[in-house]
């Protein structure tokens, strides 16, 4: 299923943006159920658990799953302001560059799939969908 990414910065308790952790949060196209992104994360955390054993037999070389977890971003929590589309703050999460699709009949809440961004190239190896390079 396509997902769409967003930059996600989580602001520390001194509010200083310059050392705010950087995050990717995706969430699906299309719609689905709360309970998806709940079976991911545990689906990848399992995946985890078997890249660990995995390294533990000292292969040439060792590998790892990123640590995944999922939040929740209300739209209209109360006594917040209206939405903005450009910038959406509730707590300590910012969205930044929301889709331009937000209009007044948006849910309440939406789920994300959050991970710690990883700064450099990317190359992508294979997908759920059979793509291999």
């Amino acid at each position: 299923a396509m997902r769409e990414c967003f930059r996600l910065k989580k602001v520390p308790e001194n509010g200083d943006w310059y050392s705010a952790s950087n995050y990717v949060a995706k969430r699906y196209i299309s719609s689905v159920s709360n309970s998806v992104y709940l079976d991911d994360v545990r689906l990848q955390m399992e995946a985890k658990l078997w890249a660990e054993a995995f390294n533990k037999q000292n292969p040439p070389k060792k590998v790892d799953v990123f640590q995944m977890s999922v939040i929740e971003v209300l739209h209209k929590a109360p006594g917040s302001p209206p939405p903005n589309c450009e910038t959406k703050r509730r707590t300590s999460v910012t969205m930044l560059n929301a889709p331009s699709n937000c209009s007044a009949t948006t849910p309440t809440s939406q789920f994300y799939h959050i991970e710690r961004y990883m700064d450099g190239e990317y190359r992508k190896y294979n997908s759920n969908s059979g793509f291999v390079d």
